[in-house]
C-alpha cells in the first residue's frame, strides 16, 4: 500500500465535506485511537512508555483501549498535557464479540452486547465496534443494520487488518448507514504505534469524531508483529500451566 493510498479519506474530501472548517489555521492532530498496553492479556508496554513513544513520533493523542480494563488508559492518562490528549477506553468483550468504549472512567464487565453498550453509555462514553469484518478475528463482532442505531463509531481503519478490503467494507458500512468512523494502529508494541489512526484540525476530540470532522489515515501492520503476538499468547499459556511448587 503506497502512502498515497493509506490515507483513506483524502484531505480534498475532507475540505468538500467540512466547508466551514478553516484547514489553514487549525493545527492538524493526529490520535490513534487504538493502543495495548501491559494491561492487555497480549501486550506489553507501559503505559507511560506508550505515551513517550506517541509523542516521539508526532501523535498529539492516543487512546489506550486493553482488554477488558480500563487500567493502562486511567495510568496513562497521568501524563496527558494539554498539547497531548490521553483517551481512556477498553475492548471489552461480549457475547457476541468486542465492542469498545472510547472517553471512559469506570470498568466495564463483559456481558451481552446490550448491557456493554448500555455501561459505555451510562458513563457517557462513545460506543465503537473495533475491525468488524475482519473475517481472520473470532473475536470480531459482526455488525448488521439492526444494531445501527446502537453504536457511534465504525472503526475503518485497523493496521492489524491483514487484508485492505476488510477496512473498506468497514468504510463502506459506515458511510452507508451515517456513523462516525474512527481509526487506529490496534498496536501491541512500540513499532505499532501511530501506524493507523485520525487527523483532526479540533480540540474537542470526541465532537469531531460524531461531526465528521475527521480524516483517516493508516498503513498494515507488518506480519511479523502478528506473529510475535501468537507466540507471546502461547508462552503465557503455557506458563500458567506450569505448577510451581
Amino acid at each position: 500500500m503506497s502512502s498515497d493510498e493509506s490515507t483513506i479519506i483524502s484531505r480534498e474530501r475532507f475540505l468538500m465535506e467540512n466547508p466551514s472548517v478553516d484547514m489553514s489555521v487549525r493545527k492538524a492532530i493526529k490520535i490513534d485511537l487504538h493502543i495495548h498496553s501491559r494491561y492487555s492479556s497480549d501486550g506489553c508496554l507501559e503505559p507511560v512508555e506508550i505515551v513517550k513513544i506517541a509523542r516521539k513520533k508526532g501523535l498529539g493523542g492516543i487512546a489506550v483501549t486493553d482488554h477488558n480494563t480500563i487500567r493502562g488508559g486511567v495510568e496513562a492518562k497521568k501524563y496527558e498535557t494539554e498539547d497531548f490528549k490521553v483517551i481512556v477506553g477498553s475492548e471489552i468483550m461480549t457475547g457476541q464479540g468486542e465492542i469498545t468504549g472510547l472517553f471512559l472512567t469506570d470498568e466495564i464487565k463483559t456481558g451481552t452486547v446490550s448491557e456493554v453498550i448500555a455501561e459505555i453509555r451510562k458513563q457517557g462514553g462513545m460506543v465503537c465496534v473495533p475491525h468488524p469484518f475482519d473475517k481472520l478475528r473470532h473475536s470480531a463482532f459482526r455488525i448488521t443494520p439492526a444494531y445501527v442505531d446502537l453504536v457511534d463509531a465504525i472503526e475503518c481503519m485497523n493496521s492489524r487488518c491483514v487484508f485492505p478490503r476488510f477496512n473498506r467494507e468497514a468504510l463502506e458500512f459506515a458511510t452507508r448507514h451515517h456513523l462516525a468512523r474512527v481509526g487506529g494502529s490496534d498496536a501491541h508494541y512500540a513499532s505499532e504505534i501511530g501506524l493507523g489512526g485520525i487527523i483532526t484540525h479540533s480540540d474537542d476530540i470526541r465532537e469531531a469524531i460524531m461531526h465528521g470532522e475527521v480524516e483517516l489515515f493508516g498503513k498494515r501492520s507488518p506480519l511479523m508483529s502478528h506473529v510475535r503476538t501468537k507466540i507471546g499468547k502461547y508462552r503465557r499459556k503455557l506458563s500458567s500451566r506450569i505448577v510451581r511448587p
